[in-house]
């Protein structure tokens, strides 16, 4: 089941916001792994194949899907308007 998907509004409100907690944290971990793999690149003076061949390294893929997931948790536990 996709979390954009119409059965995703029947996620409970809580479990929702366990599961932003939790991408919060993996973020934060992605973010810091990718910030220690550019370092050491830099310092052996590599480069990043995959992102030489893709535009983007497997980190920066991981974070922006964990950011998009966020998004997505986020808008669900919003306050719905009557509008």
């Amino acid at each position: 089941m996709s979390l954009d998907s119409p059965e995703a509004s029947a996620i409970d409100p809580q479990r929702a916001q366990v599961m932003l907690d939790e991408a919060k944290a993996v973020l934060i971990e992605l973010q810091s792994g990718l910030a220690v793999v550019e370092a050491k690149l830099e310092e052996e003076r590599r480069t990043d194949a995959i992102k030489s061949v893709r535009g983007r390294s497997s980190l920066e893929e991981a974070i922006r899907s964990t950011q998009d997931l966020i998004a997505i948790l986020e808008r669900e536990l919003a306050p719905k308007s009557n509008a």
